[in-house]
């Protein structure tokens, strides 16, 4: 990014008046935008993946055990996620408080967080080279969209990581060869340390600058690279060794390419995802909620015409964000900084198009600050620059509209899971009594789980699939008597087993596992075995 405001600073008003007017448009937008974001919030929390690494790791940490999975049997690591995230959850987290109180209170973490990310965004957005109105524009359509939103409502880093890569794209405008370059890379060297704690991709982000620095000289020099390295390499390395031996990213890899069918179709998934996000597609769901964010529940008339839609996403990607920045990007870097901050959207693209999932505007998100300028260059024209504010103007309604549905619809779908769940652990409960080991499958919200039984679980995996949070020789390798899984998305192939059903949830006894059996069945399971309900 370049130190420059808006055009406008060459006519009539003073640069010191424009100054301060744009500041104040940009982070009043952002201020405004907050309370409306409050409104948003639901009641009870939804539930993905994700949240029981996050909410394990926080309960833990409260709890004085470490960075652990407090809902399971024995306390395993948490390998997947770092521990960042949960440290901030950990904050608002209320030991001896039943969930509901602390879903409540991580709601408003969220809430936090959103805001503070939108300020941050306003402050990359205020010295970069978009006019007001579209900087503006920017930070009312990204804090409205679909995809904000939802990871603000569900619990995830996404909207914290995203916060935390606008201060480092302020840092790249700090960059000044020459000038306190030891500071300046000892800037750098905290703040991707920092951002590698709260996700792994920020790796990406240590692999650029460092490639840069050492690229351009500076970090050939001891002081520098020292500077650098000195916040970065231990907190790489201690993470590195917590994650010995338990299931992390890497462990997953070769699962998803064995799942792809072997490298040559990874490869053809990597050229697809490549075009994908080169073609601007994930930013029109991150601005635009369209049409990822409006969901057939959202607007059913996106039912009937999905792939036209998907066509029109792509070409509207391409037009109004994809072909700007190329041309931006044409017309050369104008500064070190922004040679910089290529090296940045390099490395992470190339990290997002490596890895076997498609992640979109969810993780890609934290790539808008650092597009900024590049994009408002490729948008030569006035007339260009005006279709893309107001277009962005236009659809911030349709934006808060498609989010506050969205929540709606989460809330509600929580409040019925969670009810069915309680009502499964108290039926495993009045079946098999209190000291019967349940195992829980990889989408159970754990944290509920845990409170409703009373005890911990076990992990465990689904049927015939490799995806597990913990490794069963962390937990013993013992066997379940019970398992709690949503068997419409993950379900159990072979074994003989009873089932018994609780809306979403399906609890199986006499589950043929692959664990090492450790104690029988209790005689009781056996007895209700064949019994069916719903």
């Amino acid at each position: 990014m370049i130190l420059s405001h808006s055009p406008q600073a060459s006519g009539i008003f003073p640069q010191s008046r424009v100054s301060a007017l744009r500041t104040a448009v940009l982070f009043g937008a952002a201020v405004a935008l907050w309370p409306l974001l409050f409104l948003f919030l639901p009641n009870s929390l939804s539930f993905a993946y994700d949240q029981n690494a996050y909410l394990g790791g926080a309960a833990a940490l409260r709890a004085g055990h470490g960075y652990r999975f407090e809902q399971y049997i024995d306390l395993p690591r948490i390998g997947i996620y770092p521990p960042g995230y949960s440290v901030w959850l950990a904050v608002f987290w209320e030991s001896g408080q039943p969930f509901a109180v602390n879903a409540h209170r991580l709601e408003l973490a969220n809430w936090v967080a959103a805001g503070l990310t939108l300020t941050a965004l306003a402050a990359c957005l205020a010295v970069s080279e978009m006019s007001t109105s579209a900087a503006a524009a920017v930070v009312l359509a990204v804090g409205t969209s679909a995809v904000f939103t939802d990871s603000m409502a569900w619990i995830r880093a996404d909207v914290m990581f995203t916060g935390s890569s606008c201060l480092l794209a302020l840092l790249l405008t700090a960059y000044e060869p020459g000038r306190r370059l030891c500071l300046w890379w000892l800037a750098a060297g905290v703040l991707t340390a920092l951002l590698y704690l709260l996700k792994t991709t920020a790796l990406a982000y240590v692999g650029a600058l460092g490639m840069f620095g050492l690229l351009r000289g500076d970090l050939r020099r001891p002081s520098r690279l020292i500077c650098f390295a000195a916040p970065v390499c231990p907190v790489i390395i201690m993470w590195l060794l917590f994650t010995r031996h338990i299931p992390t990213y890497g462990t997953y890899l070769p699962v998803r390419i064995a799942e792809l069918g072997g490298f040559l179709h990874y490869s053809v998934n990597v050229g697809k995802q490549a075009m994908l996000y080169c073609s601007g597609r994930w930013l029109v769901d991150a601005m635009l909620s369209f049409p990822a964010g409006a969901s057939t529940s959202n607007a059913p008339w996106l039912a009937r015409i999905s792939f036209p839609a998907e066509v029109a996403a792509l070409a509207l990607g391409a037009a109004l964000f994809a072909m700007p920045v190329a041309r931006g990007i044409g017309q050369g870097p104008r500064h070190p900084r922004d040679q910089i901050t290529l090296f940045v959207l390099g490395s992470f693209g190339l990290l997002l198009f490596l890895w076997p999932f498609y992640l979109g505007a969810r993780c890609a998100i934290a790539l808008i600050p650092f597009l900024a300028n590049w994009l408002w260059r490729g948008l030569k024209s006035s007339a260009a620059q005006g279709a893309f504010i107001a277009l962005l103007a236009v659809n911030i309604p349709a934006n808060v509209r498609v989010s506050y549905k969205m929540i709606r619809n989460y809330e509600r779908d929580s409040s019925n899971s969670l009810e069915t769940l309680r009502q499964a652990a108290s039926w495993i409960n009045e079946t098999a009594g209190t000291g019967a080991l349940v195992a829980a499958g990889r989408d159970v919200p754990l944290t509920p789980l845990f409170e409703y039984l009373g005890r911990r679980v076990l992990a465990k995996p689904a049927g015939d699939s490799r995806w597990a949070d913990v490794d069963p020789a962390e937990q013993g390798n013992q066997r379940a008597e019970y398992v709690i899984i949503d068997s419409s998305r993950w379900p159990v192939k072979g074994g003989s087993s009873a089932r018994h059903y609780f809306g979403r949830w399906t609890v199986m006894s006499r589950l043929r596992s692959t664990m090492t059996p450790r104690c029988g069945w209790t005689r009781r399971a056996g007895r209700v075995a064949g019994v069916r309900t719903r």
